[in-house]
């Protein structure tokens, strides 16, 4: 583990925090678990999820999100597009952009014990 592969790993975090350990290790020609050595005890760094994904749901929270799709879908219905999007854009000042998720495993990131998950 030498401070040449530190920096390297460091700096090719600060490029993007979603580099995966093989590529990290391929970067500086090591291996997995020097490159996992390296971001624990150097860095400090551990692996996080950056998108909140529910895993179970109960049949009330099943029900409500079936309920909810269908209230969606007679708005819809019922108004035009231009309306819809106006009552769900800005309801409550919020815009939402939808972009598509990816995998669990792409929405990983490496963040500090100290850093803020929210």
């Amino acid at each position: 583990m030498s401070a040449d592969n530190i920096r390297i790993i460091q700096e090719l975090l600060k490029e993007s925090s979603r580099k995966s350990l093989r590529t990290l290790a391929d970067s500086v020609n090591c291996g997995k678990d020097s490159v996992r050595k390296i971001l624990l005890e150097h860095h400090g760094l551990g692996k996080v999820c950056t998108v909140w994904m529910p895993h179970i749901l109960s049949q009330a929270n099943k029900l409500q999100r079936v309920e909810s799709a269908h209230g969606i879908i007679k708005r819809m219905d019922e108004n035009s597009m231009e309306d819809c999007m106006r009552y769900w854009a800005i309801e409550d000042g919020t815009w939402v952009v939808f972009h598509p998720l990816g995998t669990k495993q792409e929405n990983r990131t490496w963040l500090s014990p100290d850093a803020s998950r929210a």
